[in-house]
């Protein structure tokens, strides 16, 4: 093994990606490298085992494959995801994507996952064009995203990059927490300091102030911006150019009128000052998520999202 990879070297197998994975597909570009659709077709992961996380075989299935290539040492990719790894090779849990195997092909990191339908940002710019998310779905959206942080909480795990981009549903409407490049371990009571360069419209007032922050709260508060996001289309501020002038309650939604008051009472706990912000575990009993639709009538909204991207590309 190169000295490339030197920092992952606990987690790779021993298998060639080559003899495990067939069919590829290119379906989406990642920040460091292509992704591809990809056939499994040995059961040989991070664990070496045949089995997904939730005990199914994941002989000859579909998967999802990120290449990353490296072509130096000390690659601040492969320490990144080294740390990424050490911090997630514990969780197990419905809502959070994990990484299934690591694999190394010459100067090629090969990264398997679970394969999803989209992201969350992905259904937004439907949004314009006549998509709305009913309350029960969006509640649907909002009750997943917290259960994956309140488990993490257990683990003393915070993501600090929660947002639409990072919310990726299955074709059976679950939706999953991924991307856990920033995330950090914390322990109860601890603050951070660290800076992290994510985008600023889902980030809480007490990161972008550059003061010690309990990062589970900062978590809480990109769930209301999420949640504002999927209801307008865009995320809040998001025409503030000036990150200093980003406010730390969110501006008035245009469908104000229309929404519930335990829609508005879940955003504005969100949005309290982080002394008086609820936990996630706490936000799972509100009436706005308690009101969640059936994972069926997420089934049947990816349908309609595909439905309409069918019709637009059929214009074209």
């Amino acid at each position: 093994m190169e000295n490339r990879f030197k920092p992952l070297l606990p987690y790779l197998s021993i298998a060639s990606p080559l003899s495990r994975f067939s069919d590829l597909t290119q379906v989406a570009e990642g920040q460091y490298g292509p992704v591809f659709a990809a056939r499994a077709s040995e059961g040989d992961g991070i664990s070496g085992s045949s089995m997904s996380t939730n005990g199914t075989s994941r002989l000859n299935t579909l998967v999802a494959v990120k290449l990353i290539h490296v072509n130096k040492e000390d690659s601040p990719k492969v320490h990144a995801l080294a740390q990424e790894v050490s911090i997630m090779s514990k969780v197990r849990h419905e809502h959070v994507l994990t990484t299934a195997g690591l694999f190394v092909q010459d100067n090629t990191l090969w990264v398997e996952m679970e394969l999803m339908e989209r992201s969350l940002a992905d259904m937004l710019p439907l949004v314009g064009e006549g998509l709305i998310f009913q309350e029960a779905e969006v509640a649907r959206f909002a009750s997943d995203v917290l259960s994956a942080l309140s488990y993490l909480e257990t683990l003393n795990i915070a993501h600090r990059d929660v947002r639409s981009d990072n919310l990726l549903i299955s074709r059976s409407g679950i939706v999953k927490l991924a991307d856990f490049s920033h995330a950090t371990l914390t322990k109860p009571g601890e603050l951070c300091n660290t800076i992290v360069p994510v985008p600023p419209y889902w980030m809480a007032p007490e990161m972008r102030s550059d003061r010690p922050y309990n990062a589970h709260l900062a978590d809480v508060w990109s769930v209301g911006a999420t949640i504002w996001e999927v209801i307008e289309g865009t995320p809040p501020f998001f025409n503030v150019e000036d990150p200093r002038q980003l406010g730390d309650r969110w501006p008035a939604l245009k469908r104000s009128s229309e929404l519930s008051p335990s829609l508005h009472q879940f955003l504005r706990l969100c949005s309290e000052a982080d002394d008086w912000r609820p936990r996630a575990h706490e936000l799972l009993e509100t009436s706005f998520v308690r009101g969640a639709c059936a994972r069926n009538d997420i089934v049947t909204l990816l349908a309609e999202v595909r439905l309409m991207e069918d019709g637009f590309n059929g214009q074209c």
